[in-house]
């Protein structure tokens, strides 16, 4: 079966999930795997959870590694995208392909945490996304999410303006307990020609 259209794959493969066979933990696999594809990870997660503690776990089970990876990246569920994300940064076990992912498992940790209000967490993650990269472009985003981490929650730094739309010009500290829109415009887009 071509994994191509997922739809399609899941309404062949759903007859064959039931079949006794040889390949039937494949089958099962695979048409998690089209689920999840396919929008439904609801309906994915509850047949993986149902066959997940029955499978060998080693690098030849690629499928079962993707479907954490997916788990993790794609759920609707927080929960299950913490739960499986977590499996997969704790494993050192993982096949290349799936091990090369998680510097973003690390990075959707670090969301996750900010989510849940875990900010000191949030950049334990993102360092760790970092320090599991080898790709120069991924650090400087992860580079400038932690900039941004370790600004949240802290006073801004002064402003000053040289014009203000609707006055004369004004320290930061002037504005204090009004109410203030800010916006910055690059010198090349049109508001900053």
């Amino acid at each position: 079966i071509r994994l191509e259209n997922y739809d399609d794959a899941v309404k062949k493969l759903a007859p064959l999930v039931t079949k006794k066979s040889n390949v039937k933990l494949q089958v099962r696999l695979s048409y998690i795997r089209a689920l999840l594809c396919s929008g439904k990870p609801e309906q994915a997660l509850e047949l993986f959870r149902e066959i997940e503690p029955t499978i060998k776990k080693n690098r030849r089970t690629t499928d079962f590694y993707s479907a954490w990876v997916y788990l993790a990246l794609y759920s609707n569920d927080p929960v299950v995208r913490e739960t499986y994300g977590l499996k997969l940064v704790n494993n050192t076990g993982l096949p290349r392909g799936v091990n090369r992912l998680r510097p973003e498992i690390f990075r959707m940790l670090a969301f996750h945490a900010m989510d849940k209000g875990q900010p000191a967490k949030a950049g334990e993650f993102l360092a760790s996304a970092a320090e599991a990269s080898d790709d120069d472009r991924f650090k400087k985003v992860v580079e400038n999410q932690q900039t941004c981490l370790e600004k949240l929650n802290k006073p801004a730094p002064p402003l000053a303006a040289a014009s203000w739309l609707n006055g004369n010009p004004t320290a930061a500290n002037g504005l204090k307990g009004k109410c203030v829109a800010v916006l910055f415009w690059a010198p090349w887009s049109d508001p900053g020609k």
